[in-house]
């Protein structure tokens, strides 16, 4: 069994970032969108080379959510990047559960995926070290269940990230990704906008002061989300940076209004962070003809 990686670490003082969300692939039922979001992907990161991929939830919206996602997470580990996952509210909505799914997240030669703690809610509560040119933990990147708009965040795995924090990240700044954002991004959005567009209602709970206030007051310092699969802004908010990916999976709502695509995230060592939306539009017409890997023999899993 693969031991999932705790450490990454910047080359040539950066480290890149590929941020993926809602792809909502449609498994076993693979349509042409579905052909089309594998190929985006494959195209993506033959021209970006990430040091990390970022997949921030709702993989599959399928009966057969567990094959799925495994069939999708044997495809991206074969790119040889390290890559990680977090739960979105679709995962587990139908077929298998979140925490079935997550204990059989094994196998894979690049992942950095955990469970988690099984004492606090959620299916993929964890996070990795990145270590600079000194051998020094530089940045934490944590990874959270954002579990559903009306509950959200638990107060479990609030305290588990402070009490996380506190012992393993004491002073390190961090990146915080999950699926659905907080209510902070609203009054974010009053406040005004950085870049990208608000083309749809922000989706989030009905307060989430905890939560925030909690991560800002132990070092995040940009929280990357998915969910609204139209809305792609980054504002700041106290301090802290709040970003919206770009829906990455054709079969999912949302093209008319914002063409498919990616977050990019690049992290200076000297401790800038730059990101920036590419969209899918202008790899459309280099496609490759892309023969989905082993697309029928996976065994279906309900």
């Amino acid at each position: 069994m693969s031991k999932s990686i705790r450490q990454l670490y910047f080359k040539n003082n950066s480290f890149k970032i590929v941020q993926l969300t809602d792809l909502h692939l449609l498994f076993p039922k693979i349509l042409y969108s579905d052909f089309k979001t594998y190929s985006f992907i494959e195209q993506l990161l033959m021209v970006e080379k990430p040091d990390l991929v970022v997949v921030t939830g709702d993989v599959t919206l399928s009966l057969f959510n567990f094959s799925a996602i495994k069939h999708f997470f044997n495809f991206l580990d074969k790119f040889g990047i390290p890559w990680a996952f977090t739960f979105g509210n679709h995962d587990g909505q139908f077929g298998r559960s979140k925490r079935y799914i997550a204990k059989r997240m094994s196998g894979f030669q690049n992942s950095c995926f955990e469970v988690g703690p099984s004492n606090i809610k959620g299916s993929s509560n964890y996070y990795v070290d990145l270590i600079d040119a000194k051998h020094n933990i530089k940045y934490a990147l944590y990874f959270m269940d954002s579990l559903i708009e009306r509950k959200h965040l638990s107060d479990s795995q609030i305290d588990w990230f402070k009490e996380t924090s506190n012992k393993h990240h004491q002073g390190i700044d961090k990146l915080m990704f999950f699926h659905i954002p907080l209510k902070e991004f609203k009054d974010a959005r009053n406040d005004g906008i950085i870049s990208g567009d608000h083309r749809e209602t922000i989706s989030t709970p009905k307060d989430s002061s905890r939560a925030f206030n909690t991560f800002k007051e132990n070092g995040v310092k940009a929280i990357f989300v998915g969910h609204d699969h139209t809305n792609d802004f980054t504002a700041r908010y106290e301090g802290v940076l709040l970003a919206y990916g770009r829906s990455s999976g054709f079969t999912g709502y949302g093209g008319k209004k914002a063409l498919k695509g990616a977050r990019i995230i690049e992290i200076e060592e000297g401790g800038e962070i730059k990101t920036w939306i590419i969209e899918a539009h202008w790899l459309a017409y280099h496609f490759p003809k892309f023969k989905m890997p082993e697309v029928f023999s996976v065994i279906l899993e309900r």
